[in-house]
Order: C-alpha cells, then sequence, then structure tokens
C-alpha cells in the first residue's frame, strides 16, 4: 500500500512538473510571439516615419505643402498596421501582450508625424508670404499707375502682418514692424524701377510714400533720386 501511495504520489508530482513545463513553453512562446509582432511594427512604422530606400519615401522626407496633404494617409496606414498585427495575434493572453505595446509605439509615430506637419505648415507658410511678396513686388514695379503701385505694396503689409500675427503668434506691434518692412521694400523696388527711365515719377512717387519708407534707407534712396534729377536736367539740357 505505502509502494503504491507513494507510485501515486510521484506520478502526481510528475503530472504538476510537466503542467507547469507546458505552462512556462507556452508563456515563452507566447512572449516571443508578442516580441516579433512588436519588432515588426517598429519595423515597419520606421519605414513609414523614415523611408525605406526603396518605394516608401517616408513622412519626414516629405516637405512643404506634400507633407501637410499626406499626413491623414501616413497616419491611416499606421493604424491599419498596429490592427492588422493585432489580429495575428494567435491567443487572447499574446494579443492583450502585444496590445499595449502598439498602442504605445503607435502613438509615438503620431506624435512625431504632427511634429514634422507643424513645421513644415510653418515652412509652407513662409514660403507663401515670400511668394505674395514678390509678387506684389513685381507687379508693383510692372504697374503703369501710382494707385496700383501703392495697392501692391499695401498688399505685401497685409500678408506680412497675418503671417507673424496669425500664423507666428506675435504680437501686433510687432508684426506691425515687420509688416512695414516689407511694405517700405515694395515702395523701394518701385522708386529704384522708375528712377532711370522716369526720375520725376521716381521723385514724386518717393515723396506721396516717403512715410512709409524706413528712414535708415532714406538717406540712400534720395542719393539715388537725386542721381536722377541731375541725369535728367543734363539731358534736358543738351536737348536745349
Amino acid at each position: 500500500d505505502a509502494f503504491g501511495a507513494d507510485m501515486g504520489k510521484a506520478v502526481s508530482q510528475l503530472g504538476s512538473f510537466i503542467e507547469d513545463e507546458a505552462q512556462k513553453q507556452q508563456r515563452l512562446d507566447n512572449q516571443a510571439e508578442a516580441q516579433e509582432l512588436s519588432n515588426e511594427l517598429n519595423t515597419r512604422l520606421r519605414n513609414l516615419e523614415l523611408g525605406d530606400g526603396d518605394q516608401e519615401p517616408g513622412y519626414k522626407n516629405r516637405l512643404g505643402r506634400d507633407a501637410m496633404d499626406q499626413r491623414q494617409t501616413y497616419e491611416e496606414q499606421a493604424e491599419n498596421i498596429r490592427k492588422e498585427l493585432v489580429g495575428r495575434a494567435t491567443n487572447p493572453i499574446v494579443r492583450q501582450n502585444f496590445s499595449g505595446v502598439a498602442a504605445n509605439r503607435t502613438g509615438q509615430f503620431l506624435t512625431s508625424v504632427g511634429g514634422h506637419f507643424n513645421a513644415q505648415r510653418k515652412a509652407y507658410r513662409k514660403t507663401a508670404l515670400d511668394n505674395t511678396t514678390n509678387v506684389a513686388t513685381d507687379e508693383a514695379v510692372n504697374a503703369t499707375d501710382d494707385a496700383t503701385r501703392m495697392a501692391r505694396a499695401n498688399d505685401a503689409y497685409t500678408a506680412t502682418f497675418n503671417y507673424h500675427s496669425d500664423d507666428l503668434g506675435r504680437p501686433d506691434a510687432i508684426a506691425k514692424t515687420f509688416a512695414e518692412e516689407a511694405r517700405s521694400k515694395v515702395h523701394q523696388a518701385v522708386i529704384l524701377g522708375l528712377v532711370n527711365n522716369q526720375p520725376t515719377a521716381a521723385r514724386k512717387y518717393y515723396e506721396a510714400n516717403k512715410g512709409q519708407v524706413d528712414p535708415g534707407d532714406r538717406p540712400a534712396l534720395e542719393k539715388v533720386l537725386r542721381g536722377g534729377y541731375v541725369k535728367e536736367e543734363s539731358a534736358r539740357l543738351v536737348a536745349d
């Protein structure tokens, strides 16, 4: 009887050992599977973010308007990857272990995408401002009447003020100084464009808009205008 009891105990212990070992191996298998899913997620999200050197350029390599337009697409791709990998888990334990890691890693990706989006939006708006002021300057220089010239100078003022006030969040007083500088540059471009062939028109335009020309730039501009006047007078005397 004692032998039978011992044998039964041994069998029971062996069974418990086998069961514990099976559970241990299953736990290790679950951990390994969750880690493999995590590794794949990291690789695929890294490729989405930085590029894979082949077909995927990576969100952070997209600039300006392209980055702005593509943000939602990349965020959706990241979420689809997360869902795909969670769905591939072979049992609830792996799914639970991986889901938390996946949520955190996807969140990091979205944060990185958001940061790049904000930076590129600022760059895009700065480019838009530069384009606006360049177009305003070109149109002012090529205009044939002062009303149009002054209107384009005011366009540069408004665009610059709005950029510094709305986009950069600067106080109105600071935004105004940048806007006044932009308008002054347009006025100066108009005057320099007129002074060689239409010096009288250049002087009249300057006098009409002198208050909007940067005081620090006035001496050099007035010197150019005097040179235009001298040239005009010399030509007139020769003609006479």
